[in-house]
C-alpha cells in the first residue's frame, strides 16, 4: 500500500512539475514562439502531402499549426495543451482544440 501512494505522490509531482516548467513556459512565450515556427519543414510537408484525398489526419502538438494547412485535399485536426498556441492555429481557420495530447478525445 505505502509503495502505491509513493507512486500515485511520484505522479502528482511530476504533472505538477510537467505544468510549471513545460505548459506554464509555453502559454508564456507562444506569441514569440510561434512567430520563430511559422516554416514547415520540407520532408513532414512532403509526407503530408502524399496523403490520399480525403485522409483524416491528426496533428497532436501542433503548436501555432504550421502543418494543418499543407495538406488542403485531407481533413487535419489539430490538437495541443497551449491554449494561446491553439487560438494561433485557430485564428488561422484550423481545426483545433485544446487537450491533454496523452489523453486524446478521439
Amino acid at each position: 500500500v505505502n509503495q502505491i501512494m509513493e507512486q500515485k505522490s511520484l505522479h502528482a509531482d511530476s504533472k505538477e512539475l510537467e505544468k510549471e516548467h513545460v505548459h506554464d513556459v509555453y502559454k508564456h512565450i507562444a506569441v514569440h514562439f510561434s512567430e520563430t515556427r511559422y516554416k514547415p519543414w520540407p520532408r513532414v510537408a512532403q509526407f503530408l502531402q502524399q496523403q490520399p484525398n480525403g485522409s483524416l489526419i491528426a496533428d497532436v502538438g501542433c503548436g501555432n499549426g504550421k502543418y494543418l494547412g499543407v495538406c488542403p485535399h485531407a481533413f487535419i485536426l489539430g490538437s495541443d495543451m497551449c491554449p494561446p498556441l491553439v487560438s494561433i492555429a485557430g485564428g488561422r481557420s484550423h481545426e483545433v482544440l485544446v487537450c491533454d495530447c496523452l489523453n486524446l478525445p478521439y
